[in-house]
């Protein structure tokens, strides 16, 4: 790292009032389209504006990429573990509605670093899958080590499990039919009210089929403001998913996934259902959102939903679009830098900026 960049990195760590500059051969702002020699300015921890065609800045600290780089919006990870390694989940109940995921977090943990170096900045930590309702999600933005200063949404969502992952021997539900009933016993009671009142967001998580139309009949049964988690199978009933209204958060997609799953997120980017990827991390890499999106697009998703899905799509499924998910006047500067198209895997990150500040830079040499 040269000696300017040095500077400016430590000049941004330590001020909310100083305005400066970063500039990219493109800036994709996935809301507002692309800008050819694009300048983010940004003020504390917000983007103050978003110019294009380059030009002197004057007395404005100026991060500067070649002509190649590319800026976008941070990447959000819609389902993780990350840093709780699942320590979250209580087995020896079911319906465990008190759990806060965030509880488990380690803001030391394994892989943040990696989520970072795979420009990843906001991320909700979720419940393991093993309880029927498995508690509070909660979402995180990657600042650096202090715990208190990465909270950004605690509590979030509710986190329920409708595959078979719920299912034990030693507690109940120890069958399916059983844990729908058990399911709807609380949707009627004090834990329905509470999450109806409050307009709670609800995460059902379902793999199969069968689970998928259970997820369907429950958010219409009880008016759930809910969103379909891994809907792995969700190829297979596309009308339904759009009927409903809801979205959906898939599964991490890999080269060994079936062609029927790949296609996936094309055939409901067609539909119009609305869709982001997630890791499950550590289960797999932060890396593998961009992975996906990658690989989404070899069988037939556009360029601009597999970005999509990535940044701005992901922040609405998480009804926290107003803020981050998109480079335009007034959202959280929460941006990344690649030395090339960030959809192909072999560009590199260049600059991770998190609410104004740099947390991660590659060494210029």
């Amino acid at each position: 790292m040269n000696l300017v960049f040095l500077i400016l990195f430590f000049l941004l760590q330590d001020s909310d009032s100083t305005t400066i500059a970063v500039r990219a051969g493109k800036v994709q702002t996935v809301s507002n389209g692309e800008i050819l020699l694009g300048t983010v300015h940004v003020r504390g921890e917000k983007i103050l504006r978003v110019t294009g065609g380059g030009g002197s800045l004057e007395k404005i600290p100026l991060l500067e990429f070649g002509a190649d780089s590319v800026m976008v919006p941070g990447f959000i990870d819609a389902h993780s573990y990350l840093g709780s390694s699942l320590d979250v989940e209580e087995f020896t109940e079911a319906i465990t509605p008190q759990v806060h995921s965030l509880d488990a977090f380690s803001s030391q943990g394994e892989g943040i670093q990696d989520a970072l170096k795979s420009g990843v900045t906001l991320v909700s930590i979720a419940p393991g899958p093993g309880n029927l309702i498995s508690g509070r999600t909660g979402l995180l933005r990657l600042t650096g080590t202090r715990f208190d200063r990465m909270i950004y949404r605690n509590p979030h969502g509710m986190k329920f499990g409708l595959t078979n992952w719920v299912l034990r021997r030693d507690r109940k539900p120890t069958s399916a039919s059983g844990a729908l009933r058990l399911l709807r016993e609380n949707l009627r009671g004090e834990i329905g009210r509470s999450i109806k009142e409050n307009r709670i967001p609800v995460f059902l998580d379902a793999s199969s089929v069968r689970q998928i139309q259970v997820a369907l009949s429950l958010q219409k049964e009880f008016d759930l403001d809910a969103v379909l988690l891994h809907a792995d199978s969700g190829a297979r009933v596309v009308p339904a998913i759009k009927e409903s209204g809801m979205a959906v958060i898939l599964s991490p997609l890999g080269i060994s996934d079936s062609i029927e799953y790949l296609s996936t997120p094309a055939k409901f980017a067609e539909a119009g259902v609305p869709f982001a990827f997630a890791s499950d991390s550590p289960l797999t890499g932060e890396s593998y959102l961009r992975l996906s999106a990658t690989l989404s697009m070899r069988y037939g998703l556009s360029r601009e939903k597999a970005l999509r899905a990535l940044t701005l799509s992901a922040a609405e499924i998480l009804g926290v679009s107003k803020e981050v998910g998109s480079l335009e006047m007034g959202k959280l500067a929460d941006l990344v830098v690649f030395d090339g198209d960030p959809l192909d895997l072999s560009s590199d990150i260049l600059l991770v900026m998190v609410g104004g500040k740099v947390v991660y830079q590659r060494d210029r040499k």
